[in-house]
């Protein structure tokens, strides 16, 4: 029902009524439910609600906020009335948009472009969350503090016609991870047993992985039932309270003996203080290639991390050998795809990269703190371009498969109209 244009009355579909009791001069309405209970709203002058009383015959539960113009800054909530403090509080600028909200809990804060697009959120833990666009178009959005970025495709109309899962930057910690260098930058050690480790060639490949693998040979010493073991091993430095994921494929063809990934914790002495394993999913007997992983979050005290792929074993009779390919450590408790591209964060300097026009900036960076740094001062200046080569295990006749190249970047100071190849990733296929 309506009354001077005003809805006063309603039904739901099994006949309940609602009624809205208008009070032009107080600016105010009560709505009433099918049950009796009564809530009143109170509106200002540019009609913003700045007072809602829930159940006003009873509990008289109360909201309260202040506008400035058409801005909220102020809000109330129940538990609050009449304490010292405000639930909430914004502030905004000249444009209307909202530069902090402040609460209990901690202060948001936004930032905009030239067009009011947010481009930065920094929430109440001061984790960072960044959003590029491409003209109006949202094309990435980053979690600066989780290290991970989704981006978007647009058409001509500002439709968007594809995006990404969140990627994650996925650096890989390890030198040499696919052993593609041989046993360059891996390290034997061993107990009880006088094994090898040693390179092995892949004869049909092992995909993004490589052409070839580490394969331990066991040959137990021990006496009896001493624990005895052969590992390939790598130092990595590491942050303490960190969370990281080693995870890596392995290959077994072993009898009374056992294959699986192990982690020790040194401190800045490279003392140990700590252990991490996936004893409890490791491999037996014959195997094929099994993806295996193991998630752990460093001790306080941690400065650098010893990596083991290790056979252990039990028995003086204990041999045969372990395969193991696509290493990745990384920082996280989810492992991402194996990232062959070596020292892609540029911890390392320019190692593993040949090129010129830039420099590694040890001052920013994304996942770590180095980046690779282009200047460029005109149009008319040499082309900069760093490149890696990375050998795919793939023969002539083996299926085909797809892979993704991503990247972050940042850019500061752009002047002038670029040209659609000036600022790209390339992968170029041989």
């Amino acid at each position: 029902m309506r009354s001077a244009g005003k809805v006063t009355e309603s039904f739901d579909a099994k006949n309940h009524q609602y009624v809205l009791a208008y009070d032009p001069a107080n600016r105010s309405v009560i709505y009433t439910e099918p049950n009796g209970i009564k809530t009143s709203y109170r509106y200002n002058e540019a009609a913003n609600p700045v007072e809602v009383i829930e159940d006003t015959a009873g509990l008289q539960i109360k909201t309260s906020s202040v506008y400035e113009g058409n801005n909220l800054t102020q809000s109330v909530d129940p538990n609050d009335q009449g304490a010292s403090e405000v639930t909430k509080t914004y502030r905004y600028d000249s444009n209307g948009n909202i530069l902090t909200s402040k609460d209990a809990y901690g202060t948001e804060e936004y930032t905009y472009n030239k067009n009011n697009d947010v481009t930065s959120v920094i929430d109440t833990e001061s984790e960072e969350t960044t959003i590029s666009y491409d003209g109006l178009d949202a094309v990435s959005e980053t979690d600066q503090s989780g290290k991970s970025s989704s981006v978007s495709r647009y058409d001509a109309y500002g439709n968007a016609v594809e995006s990404s899962k969140d990627l994650a930057a996925g650096t890989n910690r390890l030198s040499n991870p696919s052993f593609e260098s041989g046993l360059t930058s891996w390290t034997m050690l061993s107990n009880r047993d006088s094994g090898t480790i040693a390179e092995e060639i892949l004869s049909d490949g092992n995909g993004i992985l490589g052409k070839k693998a580490i394969k331990l040979t066991v040959r137990s010493t021990s006496s009896g039932t001493e624990h005895g073991y052969v590992a390939a091993t790598q130092e990595v430095a590491a942050q303490p309270k960190t969370a990281y994921t080693l995870s890596g494929s392995i290959k077994t063809n072993l009898l009374k003996s056992n294959a699986f990934m192990n982690v020790e914790f040194l401190n800045a002495q490279k003392s140990s203080i700590g252990w991490a394993d996936n004893r409890y999913s490791q491999l037996k007997a014959n195997q094929p290639w099994t993806d295996r992983q193991v998630s752990f979050t460093t001790p306080e005290g941690t400065s650098f991390i010893r990596v083991y792929l290790e056979v252990d074993h039990k028995d003086p009779t204990a041999s045969g050998s372990a395969l193991f390919d696509g290493m990745h450590l990384e920082k996280g408790e989810v492992s991402s795809s194996f990232n062959p591209v070596l020292n892609s964060s540029f911890e390392s300097g320019a190692a593993n990269w040949t090129g010129s026009g830039g420099s590694v900036d040890t001052t920013t960076g994304f996942d770590g703190t180095s980046s690779l740094k282009v200047v460029r001062t005109s149009t008319a200046q040499e082309v900069s371009l760093y490149k890696q080569t990375i050998t795919i295990g793939q023969s002539a006749g083996s299926t085909p498969f797809s892979f993704t190249l991503t990247g972050l970047s940042k850019a500061d100071q752009v002047n002038g109209t670029p040209g659609n190849g000036d600022y790209s990733l390339i992968a170029k296929t041989k």
